[in-house]
């Protein structure tokens, strides 16, 4: 998953207020003052308007919360800047929380924690974050009966050994 999309529009709060003033440099142009100083600002700042929002639009893009079966992960690409990369393995975590703000209820967005051993992985703005948690949650529970079962057929391999009988074969998943 993304980031929520009013992130998005969060982050473009700026440039939309600096587009206006672009515009309002090319309507003094046109009918208030015709030099070229005006008309070369205003496109000018046109062009880093346009610059600005496609960089937003790409960097908010390119971080992606990514939950499979094994582990959680948080990825976060900063183009020209740097790479992040958060993740935890699924037996790692101690417990999911979800944070929303009272907006974030309304428009079904807010913040997944997962704790673990060593700190916390965080998903900011992910949409429909009570689901998302039961996901991780889910997957969670599979993790632990899944390793615990594995623990109880090597008790019973090295009861097995122990007593000499043979070790069954089993089919790989």
């Amino acid at each position: 998953a993304r980031k929520h999309p009013i992130r998005l529009y969060q982050k473009l709060v700026l440039p939309a207020l600096a587009l206006l003033v672009s515009l309002a440099l090319w309507y003094a142009w046109l009918f208030i003052v015709p030099t070229f100083v005006v008309a070369f600002a205003g496109g000018a700042l046109l062009l880093a308007v346009a610059g600005w929002v496609t960089w937003l639009v790409i960097d908010w893009g390119n971080d992606y919360f990514i939950v499979t079966n094994h582990r959680v992960i948080w990825l976060e690409k900063v183009i020209l800047l740097y790479d992040s990369r958060q993740e935890a393995p699924l037996a790692n975590i101690l417990a999911v929380d979800v944070d929303t703000s009272q907006l974030g209820r309304i428009l079904d967005y807010g913040n997944v924690v997962m704790r673990t051993y060593v700190g916390k992985v965080s998903f900011d703005s992910v949409s429909h974050p009570e689901q998302a948690a039961r996901m991780i949650e889910d997957f969670w529970e599979r993790t632990k009966i899944h390793a615990a079962g594995e623990a109880k057929e090597a008790m019973k391999d090295a009861i097995r050994k122990r007593l000499g009988l043979p070790i069954p074969e089993r089919p790989k998943a």
